[in-house]
């Protein structure tokens, strides 16, 4: 029996490399996950930045 609050499973596939690189850093897989998702929504909800045009 899980503790704490249990999360739902989901199944996805990642790419092998990826999943060495994550162990090699001693990161549960799922945090690692979890993380990445966090900022890239974070990324991708934010307001659009005004940014000035470069020159050519």
């Amino acid at each position: 029996m899980p503790r704490g609050d249990p999360k739902k499973a989901v199944s996805i596939r990642l790419d092998p490399k990826l999943i060495e690189a994550v162990r090699a850093t001693g990161e549960e897989l799922t945090t690692a996950v979890e993380s990445g998702l966090r900022l890239w929504l974070k990324r991708i909800t934010k307001k659009p930045s005004i940014r000035k045009p470069t020159p050519d």
